[in-house]
């Protein structure tokens, strides 16, 4: 329809913002210490990664598992340390404007998706190579799919988030907060 094609125009135009906005200044500033510790620890195998030997303050492996293999793929310079987190804050825009749409309508889905686009916060945790930019997408993505398997009880909506959550909580383990609050959503919308 009119209205949709709209909707995804606009939508289309705050991610070639969001894409202008993280990119632009990417390189801007040198690697800092928790940037270096990135780099350090994803110059360790994967099995180092796996059982945990490298860890990053005791975390989850997930982030460090996808940046080795980002690395291995891309390499090790500052642009491609911190593209992967670029790349993930600009699919945070989409995925926000979607859960939105469901929840609140059009006009609050793309004004969820500009504010997410150009904030600052965002912007900066998208151009720094660490784990938040994974953690906020797997959070924004888990409790997507959450509403949706509330509303229709559908199984393979059931799996997609089981699936996302445990990704999620493989990320940080303040992580472990999310599908936490989705149980306390479950209990109290029993009858």
């Amino acid at each position: 329809t009119a209205g949709s094609l709209r909707f995804v125009l606009i939508l289309s135009t705050i991610v070639g913002l969001a894409v202008v906005l993280r990119l632009a200044g990417i390189t801007k500033h040198s690697i800092w210490y928790d940037e270096a510790y990135t780099e350090m620890i994803t110059a360790t195998s994967y099995r180092s990664l796996m059982d945990g030997s490298s860890k990053d303050n005791g975390n989850p492996p997930l982030f460090w598992i996808c940046m080795k293999g980002w690395i291995e793929v891309f390499g090790r310079s500052e642009l491609s340390l911190r593209m992967l987190p670029a790349l993930l804050g600009i699919a945070t825009i989409p995925t926000i404007a979607i859960f939105a749409l469901r929840q609140f309508g059009t006009a609050t889905a793309l004004l969820a998706a500009l504010l997410c686009a150009i904030s600052p916060i965002e912007i900066e945790l998208s151009n720094e190579a660490r784990v938040y930019a994974l953690v906020q997408f797997l959070a924004l993505l888990s409790t997507w799919l959450f509403m949706e398997w509330m509303r229709s009880y559908r199984h393979w909506i059931l799996v997609a988030y089981v699936f996302v959550t445990v990704l999620l909580c493989y990320s940080h383990y303040y992580a472990l907060a999310v599908p936490l609050a989705h149980s306390v959503v479950v209990i109290f919308s029993m009858p």
